[in-house]
């Protein structure tokens, strides 16, 4: 039995949009997420403690619709900026990685894809929603639980 196969490994991918002026929600987008095969290779990279920058350090967002698939390597229509994530550890078997588009970023593209990529901006987590117009009056907050 290969360890891929007992190993399973899950995700989340929860998008609040907060208005800028008083920070009521409104709109929330929670659904699961496709952890890539490039992903799963890096996952197995830093078990072994090799390679260089194999952990996720970032949030790239993007407007393509196409659904998403383990083959995935990039996303299909990216944007900046590129975000740094801030990590916690919610649960003894996950990770949270949390980004943040303020007010100004993004402003007059919708929204329908995000990636969780590494240091070296490889593919780790990819997930398409629901378009979301982003505007100067909104700042969006993505909230990317891996499980295991």
């Amino acid at each position: 039995m290969k360890l891929h196969d007992t190993v399973k490994k899950r995700g989340r991918l929860r998008i609040v949009v907060r208005r800028r002026r008083d920070g009521k929600i409104e709109n929330v987008i929670d659904e699961k997420n496709v952890i890539v095969n490039t992903g799963k290779r890096q996952m197995a990279h830093l078990v072994a403690g090799s390679g260089e920058d194999c952990y996720v350090t970032q949030m790239q967002f993007g407007t393509g619709s196409t659904p998403e698939s383990e083959s995935d390597v990039t996303l299909q229509s990216p944007i900046t900026p590129v975000k740094p994530v801030t990590v916690s550890f919610p649960d003894l078997y996950k990770v949270t990685f949390q980004a943040f588009l303020m007010d100004d970023e993004a402003v007059g593209f919708t929204l329908c894809e995000a990636g969780l990529l590494t240091g070296s901006d490889v593919l780790v987590a990819r997930k398409v929603h629901a378009g979301l117009d982003k505007d100067d009056e909104h700042i969006f907050e993505y909230n990317w639980t891996i499980e295991f």
